[in-house]
């Protein structure tokens, strides 16, 4: 992580305190737009991945759950397209990609 990632994660909110959705009734999904909106102009060059790492903690119900399942199946298929490859490049490919997604 280089220091200006370092000062921008230093900067992004803890995930619990971003506003909620769940996906029925009253739809609660505006504010949660308008919060991640506010987190790229208050957090200068934060990755993508920062906030998707973070979005099931603030979806709930039905959000979270069609969000762990949209999660999980391409996910599977990655794997399933690595493990069929016999090609190095393939596979390191989506080493480097998996290590992204780690913070």
């Amino acid at each position: 992580m280089s220091y200006s990632e370092k000062e921008a994660f230093k900067k992004l909110p803890e995930a619990s305190s971003w506003p909620k959705f769940s996906g029925t009734g009253e739809y609660d999904d505006m504010e949660l737009i308008d919060h991640i909106d506010g987190l790229f102009i208050d957090v200068p060059r934060i990755p993508d991945y920062w906030i998707t790492a973070r979005l099931n903690s603030a979806f709930k119900g039905h959000a979270s759950i069609w969000f762990t399942e949209m999660e999980e199946k391409p996910q599977k298929k990655k794997l399933a397209m690595v493990e069929e490859s016999n090609h190095p490049k393939v596979q390191q490919g989506y080493l480097d990609m998996a290590k992204n997604y780690v913070i």
